[in-house]
């Protein structure tokens, strides 16, 4: 039998729909506001909201509206409006902003879109119990956040809830697989966004009220709520599962406008924000308890709910590790630093973790995304096989943009994540030369699949943490010099402006002189560039008949489309950089009409050995391609592959995996059969280069975009 308590909870809703329904606003004393005096009569305010009014927060608003008139003598009047009545939670927040609005309840992630700070609390997993939301929001975390909100012209009072939220779909989401390609309704929160985008799933913005009729007619394929919300909207009758994820905390911020309250005496803004502060456990409480109830009365309705057990979470928590590290700068650091406090409980001490730091969203992400697929191929193999020493190998991939800063950025949040064994780098030169230091400083091991840079192994540290497996430019300089003085007798340069380019001048200028040539003609270029007409200009009329070009993908495009429209044409030679982002697709009609070759280790172009023919198969399979031409930048997956099995072969001979026991694990390697060669002996102690000239060669681009050896007598052989 219910107590006497509820049905005094539901008069006092009824009477709160009448009250709606009866509201004048005109009742407000609009000769005061304007005069801007303190308001010493009776007073009238408005608090809106967006739940529904059998919500804890709805109830609890009522509760509140009874306190505020008990201890002001019945003088302040507060009218509670609902189901966003007053507009949507952003609208209602610019309400309280400007002063139309006395009081506005909305979830923190609604406005984080006004104060990115708060966004801390809609970090998946982040929180394992309510207890620690309480302690963080209640304590020095939560008041800063609080007077953050000064900022938009808003007072926060406290914190209430929702509660924990869970997914409802037509089927159980528990893994990677169950989300993909799903449309999941989201509240608009750039951070649930990248959530789900994560997750494989397609994140459509619905507003809430507008959430039941976008599942009954198939707009979304499922939402993310708590289960008070879930039940009260109705969600259960269009969905038949609920995974009870309690993936992530829904917090309610209770804001006053800072108008209304300049208007106020002390003594009246002390009792609109001590009484919403006083009210907050009764408002967490009762939501604790009405999402107990609701949780039942959807087992009695017949919706299967499927409990997420801890090994599930921990999957779905390391999927979604990116949002960590890519808000951490817009989030309120110390209430970020609690997040990774409490979840050093929720990541496995059975994983052992490899980051990845690459650009994998700008101009160069194809080599990202490549690296981090070789990585991918290789981790699942080892797993397969038992991992190593018993502990699963999981990869943490986190976008650098081609920034050093981000990419320094990313390796302190990596060298503070208990088990990283090892970090990949990404392509830039200039990225991994900027790192340096704090891959030394925090004692990190440094795998390079790409960067070539001469100086990142030849780095002057002493131990030496940087083991690459790609290309060295001092190596490169010679091959490239070679293949260039094919083609032409006078070679001018090309170079991009930054410690990569300067590396490979260096090498190249060492190389000619072995030819007893020079250069006639050396021109720098930046980042962005997007005009080389000049450039190339100067170059053929220094008497240059060949080009050679150390430059990335953006740039490399506008050199091939200017060197196409002009009259005079000259072969050009590249360093790889091209084949890590978009080239080929900005300049496809172009390359028609210039001659392009460029340097590469690999090519899966007509392979014969089983290895590789397997490995094209599973690649396939797994990332939906049908052939070996579609294995977009190919050295950065090869090379990340086979670095990724020298290191577990490696770890595989020592018990401390200590990064100077791993050090030393992979200077003394024995041979591994891997994609591009057989390595005798991958790295040495005074050698931590993998690759030598020997295994360069020179390759184009076809007619279909795929990267194909020059000479596939030459450089096909078997290695």
């Amino acid at each position: 039998m219910k107590d006497q308590g509820y049905y005094v909870i539901i008069a006092i809703s009824i009477i709160a729909i009448f009250a709606i329904l009866s509201y004048d606003p005109s009742e407000n004393s609009a000769v005061e506001q304007e005069l801007g005096e303190k308001i010493s009569g009776d007073i009238s305010l408005k608090l809106g909201h967006d739940m529904s009014i059998n919500s804890a927060v709805h109830l609890a608003a009522l509760k509140y509206a009874q306190e505020v008139a008990r201890k002001s003598n019945e003088r302040i009047h507060i009218d509670i409006f609902p189901n966003q009545i007053l507009g949507t939670d952003a609208q209602m927040i610019q309400k309280a902003r400007t002063g139309e609005l006395d009081i506005a309840l909305p979830p923190t992630a609604k406005l984080s879109l006004f104060n990115p700070a708060l966004q801390f609390c809609d970090l998946p997993f982040a929180f394992t119990s309510a207890k620690q939301c309480y302690q963080t929001l209640d304590g020095p975390i939560g008041d800063e956040l609080l007077q953050s909100l000064e900022l938009l012209g808003l007072v926060g009072a406290a914190f209430w809830e929702s509660g924990f939220k869970q997914f409802t779909a037509n089927k159980a989401l528990i893994e990677y697989d169950d989300f993909k390609a799903l449309r999941m309704r989201v509240m608009k929160s750039d951070i649930l966004f990248k959530q789900f985008r994560l997750l494989g799933a397609q994140p459509i913005h619905i507003e809430f009220h507008q959430t039941k009729k976008a599942l009954a007619e198939f707009v979304v394929d499922g939402q993310e709520n708590p289960f008070g919300s879930i039940y009260n909207m109705k969600f259960h009758h269009h969905q038949s599962h609920i995974t009870e994820s309690n993936h992530a905390y829904l917090a309610y911020t209770f804001c006053l406008s800072s108008k209304t309250l300049d208007k106020l005496s002390a003594n009246d803004r002390k009792i609109l924000l001590r009484t919403a502060r006083e009210l907050s456990p009764f408002q967490r409480e009762l939501a604790n308890k009405k999402n107990d109830e609701y949780k039942n009365e959807l087992l009695k309705y017949g919706v299967k709910i499927v409990e997420l057990t801890n090994q599930d979470k921990r999957g779905l928590r390391e999927l979604l590790e990116p949002l960590y590290h890519n808000y951490q700068l817009q989030i309120h650091q110390k209430g970020y630093e609690k997040t990774q406090e409490y979840m050093r409980g929720i990541i496995a001490k059975d994983n052992l973790y490899i980051g990845l730091d690459a650009d994998l969203t700008l101009g160069s992400a194809p080599s990202g995304i490549a690296i981090k697929r070789g990585i991918e191929m290789a981790i699942e193999e080892i797993n397969s096989k038992g991992g190593v020493h018993a502990k699963r190998l999981k990869l943490i991939a986190l976008d650098n943009g081609g920034v050093s800063a981000r990419g320094i950025n990313n390796l302190h949040y990596l060298s503070k994540l208990e088990n990283c064994i090892a970090v990949c780098g990404g392509l830039h030169s200039p990225v991994t030369l900027s790192e340096l230091p704090i891959i030394h400083e925090k004692n990190l091991i440094y795998l390079c699949p790409w960067a070539a840079a001469t100086h990142i192994v030849s780095n002057d540290y002493e131990p030496n943490n940087v083991f690459r497996l790609s290309v060295r430019d001092e190596y490169a300089g010679p091959f490239l010099v070679k293949h260039a003085l094919s083609k032409g007798q006078k070679v001018a340069l090309l170079l991009e402006n930054t410690g990569w380019g300067r590396s490979n001048l260096r090498s190249i200028k060492h190389a000619m002189q072995s030819y007893n040539v020079q250069p006639v003609g050396v021109e720098w270029f930046n980042w962005g560039e997007k005009d080389f007409r000049t450039r190339i200009k100067n170059c053929i009329n220094q008497g240059a008949d060949v080009l050679i070009t150390v430059c990335n993908a953006p740039e490399g495009a506008m050199i091939v489309r200017d060197l196409s429209r002009m009259e005079d044409k000259v072969p050009v030679v590249s360093h790889w950089g091209i084949t890590g982002g978009y080239f080929w697709k900005e300049v496809k009609e172009e390359l028609r009409e210039v001659d392009l070759s460029f340097l590469q280790t690999f090519s899966f172009m007509k392979a014969r050995r089983q290895k590789v023919i397997d490995f094209i198969e599973t690649y396939g399979q797994k990332y939906t391609c049908s052939n070996a031409g579609d294995i977009f930048a190919p050295v950065g997956t090869a090379h990340a592959y086979d670095l990724i099995h020298i290191l577990a072969l490696a770890l595989e001979q020592i018990e401390d995996l200590s990064a100077d026991n791993i050090r030393h694990a992979l200077e003394n390697m024995s041979s591994y059969d891997g994609l591009i060669k057989k390595y005798e002996q991958p790295f040495s102690r005074h050698d931590h280069e993998a690759l030598s000239m020997d295994d360069f060669i020179m390759a184009k681009y076809n007619l279909m975009g795929e990267i194909i050896p020059v000479s596939e007598d030459d450089d096909l052989k078997e290695k």
